[in-house]
């Protein structure tokens, strides 16, 4: 048990091994039951004690450690010991993956941040799983509700940001818990029902939404208001403006390229960063053997079109000469006469 105040708190060997005896509960929390249950509550509640007596209190002085340890009780305390400058800023932390459990440590230990913060935590953590246990009595509910809430005050006290901590904490078990009674009720679907707006409101929100839009800006809003935006309008526009064949898209090219157009070469379409941008994305996606006519050395668009072309003219070419060489079907052929009858 604590003995004398803030300043002179500390604990004896009792203390020390009911507060160790708490790790076993903690790792096995389903198992604290029945005859469990009163042994187990009676060392959170002496253990929550102890830690709000030496709630604020410093790391050992010289005077605690006592003649001769001087020295290394406040080599101790330093490294314990929070860095804090300007506003709660840490300018170090030391992370514990484990504690030692020697009974010399222990008042050293009781007055170190982390370790606090460390074991609050399990406590919570604890007190949350053991009041999701089935035919818990009402008293019992009650009690853990007063030491989460003892837990949680002692936690949100540990500087520097104890409340930031306490608070950050509190969300994350609030989400445990949501998350374990989503999965204890089977999983239920989370998608809502879709509500029926009566006649009146259904006419309502159509017109609402047939009125212009002032988006604050005349080139947006003149976007936003240049059609509906139902689905089927978008299909029907999407199905009017769909992706042109490569054929149709590069056919302009083709013309420009023909001498006798007379189209200078500033003005041409391959001079158009636009349009060479959506010639290649086309050209990505329909044939992109025409890249390589492009990004060749000396390459260019019109390259790839003229090379597209002569492919083009070369199958039709070839389709003109397995037409002329195929056999003719039988119902082309005439019929040949048929041979006179004799009298």
């Amino acid at each position: 048990a604590a003995n004398g105040g803030e300043a002179s708190a500390s604990v004896d060997f009792a203390f020390y091994k009911t507060f160790w005896e708490l790790q076993q509960a903690f790792s096995k929390p389903a198992a604290v039951s029945g005859a469990a249950w009163v042994p187990t509550m009676a060392r959170l509640q002496e253990v929550l004690e102890v830690f709000g007596s030496f709630e604020g209190t410093e790391a050992a002085t010289a005077e605690e450690a006592g003649e001769g340890g001087a020295q290394e009780a406040a080599a101790a305390a330093e490294e314990m010991a929070m860095e804090v400058e300007g506003e709660g800023e840490m300018l170090s932390e030391v992370y514990f993956a484990k504690f030692l459990t020697s009974a010399k440590l222990i008042n050293l230990q009781l007055r170190d941040v982390y370790f606090r913060r460390h074991v609050l935590v399990q406590i919570l953590m604890f007190l949350q799983t053991a009041a999701a246990q089935d035919k818990l009595l009402a008293a019992q509910h009650t009690r853990i509700e007063e030491m989460e809430a003892r837990a949680n005050d002692l936690l949100a006290a540990t500087a520097p940001n104890g409340a930031l901590f306490a608070a950050t904490v509190r969300a994350t078990l609030q989400r445990e818990k949501h998350w374990a009674d989503w999965k204890r009720a089977g999983c239920v679907a989370f998608d809502k029902a879709a509500v029926e707006l009566s006649g009146q409101k259904r006419k309502a929100a159509a017109v609402g939404r047939s009125k212009r839009m002032q988006l604050g800006n005349s080139q947006l809003t003149k976007l936003w208001n240049m059609g509906s935006n139902s689905l089927e309008d978008i299909a029907a526009n999407a199905a009017k403006s769909g992706v042109p064949s490569l054929v149709d898209f590069l056919k302009p090219v083709v013309e420009q390229m023909d001498p006798a157009a007379g189209i200078e070469e500033e003005y041409k379409l391959k001079n158009d960063k636009a349009y060479c941008w959506k010639a290649l994305r086309l050209m990505a996606k329909k044939d992109v053997s025409l890249l390589s006519k492009v990004s060749a050395p000396g390459g260019s668009l019109e390259a790839a079109v003229k090379y597209m072309d002569d492919k083009l003219k070369g199958e039709l070419k070839e389709e003109k000469e397995e037409s002329a060489l195929a056999p003719p079907d039988a119902a082309d052929v005439p019929d040949a006469p048929a041979d006179p009858v004799e009298a």
